[in-house]
């Protein structure tokens, strides 16, 4: 290759490495992101965790009487569920 030519193939294959590594940095950065915005959510939703115990044991062991009732109970029991209670 001609020098020119070397100095154009040096300089494309600089800009394809700063590229390749801003694109690392911002697939990191996501990630991150992603991961903290998810542990807090978990973390804020266990805080509800002592009101649907409350909610779900206040029933007594006796099931709810109304279809209203029933719903309730299934709607509590499945957020138990899901935080994690």
């Amino acid at each position: 290759m001609t020098r020119p030519a070397e100095k154009a193939a040096s300089d494309l294959a600089r800009r394809m490495r700063s590229v390749a590594v801003l694109v690392c940095v911002c697939i990191a950065m996501a990630a991150f992101c992603l991961v903290s915005i998810t542990r807090e959510i978990q973390a804020n939703n266990r805080k509800w965790c002592g009101a649907l115990t409350i909610l779900h044991s206040a029933e007594g062991g006796h099931p709810p009487a109304t279809a209203t009732g029933r719903k309730l109970f299934a709607d509590f029991e499945r957020l138990r569920q899901e935080y994690g209670c």
